[in-house]
């Protein structure tokens, strides 16, 4: 049988089974396919051809010899994807992919994971990083003994590990570090192990902005009556911007003092005590200092304090006067600010010094001055203590991580002192954002896992937690989270989680009134599921292979890890004839059956299992019996030439090559096509020679794979009428159609015959007359 001569056949294919594993064989199905129903017709000429033999190789290709199948059979050797190239004479080319999936039972590669992945240089340095064991698929492994993992950076002033090797116990699936950053840049830190796939995650740190060293003198003059102390302060600080920095490497400042040449008095410098030197801002501060003692003089003075840094380049110049005052009578305490930074330590903000109206005034005796603050929860200071003799001293605050309140105000409590606005800089406490990030990919069920907890300010910046918290998890069915106190100044707290089922749940993770939620899915290492699969069309009187599959909770292939035993329920026992069970072997993820289709029709099949859910499955059978119609007139006149068509189909599919045997009673066969068309028809042209009805019969067969079948029509003869042939009048609209029957026009042949016919009956009618009627004959005589 050959199916539409001028139109392509198409390739239909299954994977048995459906979900190929690496190292193991399996067997690609091809059938022929014409408008996306299967034609059961073997196919002749298949080859058969792997893009990538490394992943999947073709071993042999074979035909099904009790059906229309052909079975390549293919070897998997690793995990992947590839593309099987399928070729055949009369058919379209075709290529598929497959995807090889990874052995569930080995240990493949290493994920790595930093928690986080963008960093801001003059923020918080640093993060953690993550090791898991996973096999090609992604999915986690449990090591089966130790494994050392060794860890590496491509930039180690970008991110460095804290340690070298990390160690994933036997019976776990991960381990995880920390790693610092000192510099900007991208960098690649990668986990590594001789017999697994290396993986890296990439950590981004942002440059800072450009910085520059600010420079303030408080007091600008001091008493030089006695031994009077004025303070020279120095602060990192972003460029263009007040905003305090701290410093990653300590800072050196170089200090000189001269005095001015024409500004009177004495050109000695022996009045002040340091007239250079060095001061520093350390590392992790954002402000040094340098006091300046002067030594009694009875002479005012003016200085030139030249002040220089490498890294970064500063040079500045700022102006200090001495002048003498030896009254201490009248008195009031000035203090004057330095920006701030939110740190959450005891920060240098600013001095305190006397004076009266017009000098500076030194205490007769110790004074102890209270600061006072706006907001106490932003900053609190320190009392501060000007010793007897001198008049000034520095001011300390303890600054939150935070700013509560932006328009805060200090002054000293004193009669007659200024109220100072304090400059500050630091994440807003309505600003802040908290995240809650899983420090490994994925979560295996039954396990403890991490969760890293930090928080961003509006610039997405890592910041300290400002304060103490206690943390609040929304319970779960999934998770169980152990409690946790939160301290202030914490940069980053891991959460230890537990997973208790499998299945996905989100958290609700709250700090007061900071929240954020967490997608959390726990993955099964056990099978979650059965897989059922079939060929596309399964047909009564040809088996087919039914395969069944163990999937994980990702739909994934797994192994069993002992002998599973799946019964199976039919719904309708009269339409298939299958075992009552099938064995998934232990170290196995798959079985093959074969199933006998008895009858036609849809039934449902349950395959059950201890510790599976329920799987139910939909089965439809199909019989491969001919659809077949004949299109004949219903009645005829006697001796009217005529045809009949049958047109033969299977599941909307026409069936051409076939063998047609016509049978005729009660009429002449003039000409019959005796095979189906490329449409699927066959027509025969008939003369009816009864006067009650023609009988037309045609026999189908010819095709291994389809029933014989038989269709039978009845036409009636109209034996009522005249024996004259009406025509049309001509008046009348005639639609004509010509059709042939075996490549000749069937109107030759029957016009001829036609007109012989009609001239014989005039002929046998005017003979009948004249006998019927002798008497009016012998009277004309």
């Amino acid at each position: 049988m050959t199916y539409v001569a001028d139109a392509s056949l198409e390739f239909g294919t299954r994977l048995i089974p459906s979900l190929l594993v690496e190292d193991k064989e399996g067997i690609l199905q091809v059938y022929a396919k014409n408008g996306g129903n299967i034609v059961p017709e073997k196919i002749e000429g298949l080859t058969a051809t792997s893009l990538d033999s490394s992943i999947l190789r073709v071993i042999n290709i074979k035909s099904n010899e009790s059906g229309f199948t052909s079975e390549v059979t293919l070897s998997s050797v690793k995990a992947g994807s590839t593309k099987i190239f399928l070729a055949a004479p009369g058919f379209s080319s075709t290529e598929i992919t497959v995807k090889v999936h990874g052995n569930k039972l080995n240990q493949e590669q290493l994920l790595v994971k930093t928690v986080p992945s963008t960093l801001e240089l003059d923020g918080i340095r640093g993060g953690y990083i993550s090791v898991e064991l996973a096999d090609e698929d992604g999915f986690p492994v449990l090591a089966k003994e130790d494994i050392t993992i060794s860890l590496s950076s491509s930039n180690l002033n970008v991110a460095k590990p804290f340690q070298n090797e990390l160690v994933i116990k036997e019976g776990k699936y991960f381990a995880f570090t920390q790693f610092t950053s000192d510099d900007f840049g991208t960098a690649n830190i990668y986990a590594s192990n001789p017999n697994m796939e290396s993986q890296n995650s990439k950590v981004t740190v942002n440059e800072e902005t450009d910085l520059d060293i600010e420079f303030f003198v408080f007091p600008k003059t001091v008493n030089s009556a006695s031994h009077s102390t004025g303070h020279i302060i120095a602060q990192l600080q972003k460029e263009n911007s007040n905003e305090p920095v701290i410093a990653k490497e300590d800072i050196t400042i170089d200090f000189k003092l001269t005095s001015d040449a024409f500004g009177g008095g004495s050109s000695s410098e022996d009045d002040v005590i340091d007239k250079a030197g060095v001061f520093k801002i350390f590392k992790g501060e954002y402000w040094g200092y340098k006091p300046l003692t002067t030594i009694p003089s009875a002479v005012d003075k003016t200085y030139t304090l030249t002040l220089s840094s490498a890294d970064p380049l500063e040079l500045a110049t700022v102006e200090i006067k001495t002048k003498q005052n030896t009254k201490d009578d009248e008195k009031t305490v000035k203090l004057d600010l330095l920006p701030m930074l939110a740190t959450g330590k005891r920060e240098l903000i600013g001095v305190v010094h006397l004076e009266n109206s017009t000098h500076p005034v030194n205490a007769d005796k110790d004074l102890r001055i209270r600061i006072d603050s706006s907001d106490s929860k932003t900053i609190t200071v320190d009392d501060v203590i000007i010793r007897r003799g001198t008049g000034s001293a520095l001011v300390y605050g303890k600054l939150a991580h935070t700013i509560f309140d932006t328009d805060l105000d200090i002054r000293a409590a004193a009669e007659g002192s200024n109220l100072a606005n304090a400059e500050l800089f630091g994440p807003a406490e309505n600003a802040l954002d908290v995240k809650a990030k899983l420090l490994i990919s994925k979560v295996l069920t039954g396990t403890n896992f991490p969760i890293v907890l930090y928080l961003e300010d509006d610039s997405n910046e890592v910041v300290e937690f400002p304060k103490d918290y206690e943390l609040f998890v929304s319970p779960s069915e999934f998770v169980k989270t152990e409690p946790k106190q939160i301290s202030q100044g914490d940069n980053y707290v891991i959460i230890n989680s537990e997973s208790l089922k499998e299945g996905t749940d989100t958290l609700t993770i709250q700090l007061e009134e900071l929240k954020t939620t967490l997608s959390i899915s726990s993955l099964s290492s056990q099978p979650a599921k059965i897989h059922l699969d079939h060929s596309e069309s399964i047909f009564v009187g040809y088996n087919d292979i039914f395969s069944i599959q163990l999937l994980n909770s990702q739909g994934l292939p797994i192994f069993a890890s002992e002998d599973v035993e799946i019964q199976f329920v039919l719904q309708d026992e009269s339409l298939i004839e299958m075992p009552k069970t099938a064995l998934i072997k232990k170290g196995d993820y798959f079985t093959l059956f074969d199933v006998a289709p008895k009858n036609s029709g849809e039934t449902k099949l349950s395959a059950l299992t201890e510790n599976l859910p329920l799987a139910t499955f939909d089965i439809k059978i199909t019989d491969l019996i001919p659809k077949i119609k004949i299109s004949a007139p219903d009645i005829i006149e006697n001796g009217e030439a005529f045809t009949a068509t049958i047109s033969v189909e299977h599941d909307k599919t026409p069936l051409s090559g076939l063998n047609v045997k016509w049978k005729v009673d009660g009429g002449i066969v003039q000409i019959s096509d005796l095979k189906t068309g490329s449409n699927g028809e066959a027509t025969i042209s008939i003369i009816s020679q009864s006067n009650d009805r023609v009988n037309i019969q045609a026999d189908v067969t010819g095709s291994s794979f389809y029933s014989p079948s038989k269709i039978t029509k009845w036409v009636d003869v109209n034996s009522t009428t005249s024996e004259f042939i009406a025509f049309a009048d001509d008046g009348v609209d005639q639609q004509f159609t010509k059709f042939e029957i075996g490549g000749f026009d069937p109107i030759i042949i029957i016009v001829p015959v036609v007109i012989a016919l009609v001239g014989y009956m005039m002929f046998r009618k005017q003979s009948t007359q004249k006998l019927k009627n002798p008497t009016l004959e012998a009277k004309s005589t």
